[in-house]
Protein backbone atom coordinates (compact mmCIF):
# COMPACT_ATOMS: atom_id res chain seq x y z
CA UNK A 1 0.00 0.00 0.00
CA UNK A 2 1.35 3.30 -0.72
CA UNK A 3 1.02 6.11 1.77
CA UNK A 4 -1.14 8.02 -0.70
CA UNK A 5 -3.80 5.09 0.46
CA UNK A 6 -2.96 5.41 3.66
CA UNK A 7 -5.84 6.91 6.15
CA UNK A 8 -5.76 10.28 7.81
CA UNK A 9 -7.85 12.18 9.99
CA UNK A 10 -9.44 15.03 9.61
CA UNK A 11 -12.34 17.65 9.55
CA UNK A 12 -13.82 18.77 6.39
CA UNK A 13 -16.64 21.55 5.31
CA UNK A 14 -18.21 21.14 2.27
CA UNK A 15 -19.97 24.69 2.81
CA UNK A 16 -16.87 26.68 2.29
CA UNK A 17 -15.27 26.31 -0.83
CA UNK A 18 -11.70 28.00 -2.01
CA UNK A 19 -11.97 31.44 0.71
CA UNK A 20 -15.34 31.11 1.07
CA UNK A 21 -17.03 32.34 -2.09
CA UNK A 22 -20.47 31.63 -0.51
CA UNK A 23 -19.62 34.41 1.92
CA UNK A 24 -21.67 32.93 4.89
CA UNK A 25 -18.43 32.82 7.72
CA UNK A 26 -20.74 30.56 10.59
CA UNK A 27 -19.54 27.66 8.49
CA UNK A 28 -15.70 28.82 9.99
CA UNK A 29 -16.89 27.22 12.89
CA UNK A 30 -19.87 25.18 12.23
CA UNK A 31 -20.51 22.48 10.26
CA UNK A 32 -17.41 20.16 10.13
CA UNK A 33 -17.59 16.55 9.53
CA UNK A 34 -14.58 14.08 10.81
CA UNK A 35 -13.39 11.09 8.31
CA UNK A 36 -10.97 8.49 8.46
CA UNK A 37 -9.63 7.96 4.62
CA UNK A 38 -7.06 7.49 2.41
CA UNK A 39 -4.98 10.36 1.68
CA UNK A 40 -5.94 10.64 -2.04
CA UNK A 41 -8.92 11.28 -0.70
CA UNK A 42 -8.35 14.76 0.99
CA UNK A 43 -6.10 15.34 -1.82
CA UNK A 44 -9.75 15.14 -4.27
CA UNK A 45 -11.54 17.38 -1.38
CA UNK A 46 -8.92 20.14 -1.81
CA UNK A 47 -8.99 20.11 -5.55
CA UNK A 48 -13.01 20.57 -5.40
CA UNK A 49 -11.96 23.78 -3.05
CA UNK A 50 -13.25 22.02 -0.34
CA UNK A 51 -11.77 23.15 3.33
CA UNK A 52 -10.43 21.13 6.01
CA UNK A 53 -8.69 21.04 9.72
CA UNK A 54 -8.03 18.86 12.40
CA UNK A 55 -10.50 16.42 13.49
CA UNK A 56 -12.56 18.02 16.30
CA UNK A 57 -14.99 16.43 19.45
CA UNK A 58 -17.41 18.21 17.54
CA UNK A 59 -19.24 20.36 14.87
CA UNK A 60 -17.86 23.17 16.03
CA UNK A 61 -14.21 24.09 14.86
CA UNK A 62 -12.10 25.58 17.94
CA UNK A 63 -8.99 24.22 19.81
CA UNK A 64 -10.53 23.36 22.80
CA UNK A 65 -12.37 20.82 20.64
CA UNK A 66 -9.33 19.71 18.97
CA UNK A 67 -9.62 16.29 19.26
CA UNK A 68 -6.41 15.25 16.82
CA UNK A 69 -4.91 14.48 13.56
CA UNK A 70 -2.16 12.62 11.65
CA UNK A 71 -1.27 15.50 8.98
CA UNK A 72 0.43 18.94 9.68
CA UNK A 73 -0.51 21.53 6.89
CA UNK A 74 1.92 24.88 6.58
CA UNK A 75 1.23 28.09 4.31
CA UNK A 76 4.16 29.51 2.84
CA UNK A 77 2.46 33.41 1.61
CA UNK A 78 5.36 34.51 -0.23
CA UNK A 79 7.96 34.30 1.52
CA UNK A 80 9.76 31.39 -0.18
CA UNK A 81 9.40 29.37 -3.24
CA UNK A 82 7.96 25.87 -4.71
CA UNK A 83 11.37 25.26 -5.54
CA UNK A 84 13.15 26.15 -2.81
CA UNK A 85 10.89 23.93 -0.59
CA UNK A 86 11.21 21.08 -3.03
CA UNK A 87 14.62 21.06 -3.18
CA UNK A 88 15.02 21.39 0.85
CA UNK A 89 16.45 17.96 2.45
CA UNK A 90 13.55 17.82 4.95
CA UNK A 91 10.87 17.72 2.25
CA UNK A 92 12.45 15.21 -0.30
CA UNK A 93 12.35 13.08 2.66
CA UNK A 94 8.86 13.61 3.91
CA UNK A 95 7.04 16.10 2.31
CA UNK A 96 3.16 14.67 1.09
CA UNK A 97 1.76 17.04 -0.61
CA UNK A 98 1.96 20.74 -2.13
CA UNK A 99 -0.59 22.28 -3.83
CA UNK A 100 -1.35 26.38 -4.53
CA UNK A 101 -3.78 28.54 -2.88
CA UNK A 102 -5.45 30.83 -4.38
CA UNK A 103 -3.80 33.82 -4.16
CA UNK A 104 -0.86 32.58 -5.78
CA UNK A 105 0.58 34.35 -8.70
CA UNK A 106 4.00 33.60 -10.42
CA UNK A 107 5.76 36.34 -9.11
CA UNK A 108 4.53 35.29 -5.22
CA UNK A 109 4.15 32.01 -4.62
CA UNK A 110 1.33 31.20 -1.86
CA UNK A 111 0.90 27.55 -1.30
CA UNK A 112 0.44 25.00 1.52
CA UNK A 113 2.57 22.25 1.75
CA UNK A 114 1.39 19.06 3.99
CA UNK A 115 2.81 16.32 5.87
CA UNK A 116 1.88 12.90 7.19
CA UNK A 117 2.28 11.69 10.27
CA UNK A 118 2.99 8.12 11.44
CA UNK A 119 0.99 8.51 14.37
CA UNK A 120 -2.26 10.46 14.98
CA UNK A 121 -1.22 13.80 17.54
CA UNK A 122 -4.18 14.10 20.32
CA UNK A 123 -2.33 17.02 22.10
CA UNK A 124 -3.16 20.38 20.78
CA UNK A 125 0.00 21.62 22.27
CA UNK A 126 2.34 19.48 20.84
CA UNK A 127 0.58 19.81 17.77
CA UNK A 128 1.72 23.73 17.79
CA UNK A 129 4.76 22.69 18.69
CA UNK A 130 5.04 20.19 15.42
CA UNK A 131 3.14 23.42 13.45
CA UNK A 132 5.97 26.06 14.94
CA UNK A 133 9.27 23.95 14.11
CA UNK A 134 7.88 22.86 10.57
CA UNK A 135 6.87 26.60 10.27
CA UNK A 136 10.40 28.16 11.04
CA UNK A 137 11.97 25.09 8.83
CA UNK A 138 10.04 26.37 5.65
CA UNK A 139 9.60 30.33 5.99
CA UNK A 140 5.60 29.43 6.54
CA UNK A 141 2.78 32.01 7.58
CA UNK A 142 4.09 32.50 11.41
CA UNK A 143 0.01 33.38 11.86
CA UNK A 144 -0.81 29.95 10.97
CA UNK A 145 -0.05 27.42 14.03
CA UNK A 146 -3.23 27.28 15.56
CA UNK A 147 -4.09 23.63 16.43
CA UNK A 148 -7.78 24.03 14.88
CA UNK A 149 -6.16 26.16 11.91
CA UNK A 150 -8.54 25.83 9.39
CA UNK A 151 -6.97 25.45 5.70
CA UNK A 152 -8.84 26.60 2.69
CA UNK A 153 -8.90 23.92 -0.82
CA UNK A 154 -8.05 25.79 -4.15
CA UNK A 155 -10.08 24.21 -7.46
CA UNK A 156 -8.24 25.67 -9.76
CA UNK A 157 -5.09 24.34 -7.79
CA UNK A 158 -3.03 20.56 -9.69
CA UNK A 159 -1.74 18.78 -6.09
CA UNK A 160 1.37 17.33 -5.71
CA UNK A 161 1.98 14.23 -3.97
CA UNK A 162 4.41 11.71 -3.24
CA UNK A 163 4.84 8.69 -1.13
CA UNK A 164 6.23 10.31 2.02
CA UNK A 165 5.80 10.56 5.59
CA UNK A 166 6.84 11.74 8.89
CA UNK A 167 8.26 9.07 11.10
CA UNK A 168 7.99 8.43 14.97
CA UNK A 169 11.72 9.38 15.57
CA UNK A 170 11.57 12.21 13.76
CA UNK A 171 7.78 13.33 14.95
CA UNK A 172 9.81 13.37 18.87
CA UNK A 173 13.03 15.05 17.60
CA UNK A 174 10.45 18.07 16.01
CA UNK A 175 8.80 18.32 19.18
CA UNK A 176 12.61 18.87 20.80
CA UNK A 177 13.38 21.15 18.39
CA UNK A 178 11.85 24.32 18.54
CA UNK A 179 8.93 24.56 21.26
CA UNK A 180 7.56 28.30 21.77
CA UNK A 181 9.71 29.84 24.54
CA UNK A 182 8.17 30.36 27.64
CA UNK A 183 9.15 33.12 30.50
CA UNK A 184 8.81 32.51 34.14
CA UNK A 185 8.85 35.31 36.06
CA UNK A 186 9.78 33.92 39.51
CA UNK A 187 13.21 32.54 38.35
CA UNK A 188 15.54 33.86 36.16
CA UNK A 189 16.99 30.37 35.75
CA UNK A 190 14.16 28.88 34.48
CA UNK A 191 13.19 31.47 32.12
CA UNK A 192 17.02 31.01 30.85
CA UNK A 193 16.50 27.01 30.53
CA UNK A 194 13.41 27.15 28.87
CA UNK A 195 15.15 28.72 25.72
CA UNK A 196 17.02 25.71 25.24
CA UNK A 197 16.18 23.03 23.17
CA UNK A 198 16.53 19.31 24.48
CA UNK A 199 18.13 18.69 20.99
CA UNK A 200 21.63 18.88 21.15
CA UNK A 201 24.46 19.32 18.29
CA UNK A 202 27.09 16.67 17.16
CA UNK A 203 30.68 18.17 17.25
CA UNK A 204 30.98 17.05 13.91
CA UNK A 205 27.69 18.33 12.42
CA UNK A 206 28.71 20.34 9.50
CA UNK A 207 27.43 24.18 10.25
CA UNK A 208 27.49 27.15 7.32
CA UNK A 209 28.65 29.87 8.13
CA UNK A 210 28.00 34.00 7.12
CA UNK A 211 30.39 33.69 4.50
CA UNK A 212 29.30 30.33 3.08
CA UNK A 213 31.86 28.47 4.31
CA UNK A 214 30.87 24.80 5.51
CA UNK A 215 32.74 24.01 9.20
CA UNK A 216 32.15 21.30 11.35
CA UNK A 217 30.75 22.71 14.73
CA UNK A 218 33.24 21.77 17.09
CA UNK A 219 35.83 23.92 14.63
CA UNK A 220 34.01 27.33 14.09
CA UNK A 221 35.14 29.84 16.38
CA UNK A 222 33.02 32.00 18.87
CA UNK A 223 30.99 34.72 18.04
CA UNK A 224 30.85 33.64 14.04
CA UNK A 225 28.00 34.18 12.49
CA UNK A 226 25.88 31.41 10.98
CA UNK A 227 23.12 30.14 8.97
CA UNK A 228 20.55 28.26 11.53
CA UNK A 229 20.67 24.58 10.93
CA UNK A 230 17.41 24.15 12.26
CA UNK A 231 14.85 26.57 9.76
CA UNK A 232 15.21 27.83 6.40
CA UNK A 233 17.76 31.20 6.88
CA UNK A 234 18.46 33.08 4.12
CA UNK A 235 20.17 35.86 5.97
CA UNK A 236 22.55 34.69 9.15
CA UNK A 237 20.45 34.88 12.12
CA UNK A 238 22.45 32.70 14.62
CA UNK A 239 26.01 32.53 16.00
CA UNK A 240 28.15 30.29 17.85
CA UNK A 241 28.69 31.18 21.50
CA UNK A 242 30.67 29.41 24.17
CA UNK A 243 30.39 29.24 28.45
CA UNK A 244 32.65 29.21 31.03
CA UNK A 245 33.51 25.47 30.96
CA UNK A 246 34.43 25.69 27.02
CA UNK A 247 30.87 23.90 25.66
CA UNK A 248 30.06 25.19 22.45
CA UNK A 249 26.16 26.41 21.88
CA UNK A 250 24.03 27.91 18.74
CA UNK A 251 22.00 31.05 19.44
CA UNK A 252 19.40 32.02 16.60
CA UNK A 253 17.57 35.54 17.11
CA UNK A 254 15.00 34.22 15.04
CA UNK A 255 13.91 30.53 16.54
CA UNK A 256 14.69 32.47 19.73
CA UNK A 257 16.65 29.36 21.06
CA UNK A 258 19.61 27.70 21.83
CA UNK A 259 20.96 24.13 20.75
CA UNK A 260 24.11 22.95 23.07
CA UNK A 261 26.66 20.29 21.92
CA UNK A 262 26.04 16.85 22.57
CA UNK A 263 27.15 16.09 26.59
CA UNK A 264 26.31 19.59 28.08
CA UNK A 265 25.65 19.93 31.61
CA UNK A 266 24.77 22.78 33.30
CA UNK A 267 24.96 24.04 36.77
CA UNK A 268 22.18 26.02 38.68
CA UNK A 269 23.95 28.09 41.46
CA UNK A 270 21.17 29.25 44.08
CA UNK A 271 21.61 32.64 45.68
CA UNK A 272 21.90 31.13 49.41
CA UNK A 273 20.19 34.60 50.70
CA UNK A 274 17.05 33.73 48.56
CA UNK A 275 17.03 30.63 49.35
CA UNK A 276 18.32 30.72 53.06
CA UNK A 277 15.84 27.92 53.97
CA UNK A 278 17.34 24.81 52.16
CA UNK A 279 19.81 22.06 53.97
CA UNK A 280 22.77 23.71 54.50
CA UNK A 281 24.22 20.21 54.23
CA UNK A 282 22.96 19.98 50.54
CA UNK A 283 25.32 21.55 47.54
CA UNK A 284 24.92 24.65 46.65
CA UNK A 285 24.17 24.11 43.27
CA UNK A 286 22.19 20.73 41.12
CA UNK A 287 23.69 19.50 37.67
CA UNK A 288 21.05 19.18 35.48
CA UNK A 289 21.82 17.16 32.29
CA UNK A 290 20.37 18.67 29.20
CA UNK A 291 21.85 16.27 26.52
CA UNK A 292 23.18 12.95 27.01
CA UNK A 293 26.33 11.91 24.85
CA UNK A 294 25.43 9.72 21.86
Amino acid sequence: MSDIDTDVYFSYNVNIINKNIGGNKKYFSEGWENVCVPLSALITLISNGVAYCAVTNNETRNKNNFAGTNIVSIDIDAENTISAVLDHEFAQKHLSELYTTVNHTAQFHRFRILFRLERIIEDADEYEILMRTLRLMFKGDRSAIDAARMFFGNNQSTPQEWDRFIPNDVIDRLLLLNPEPKSDKNSDYQSLASSRSKVCIPLDQLITTADNQQIKFKNINPRTSIYCPYHLDENPSAFVGINERLSKFIHCTSCKRSWWQEGFQIKCRFNKRRHSHCDPTRPAYKTVKWCEPA
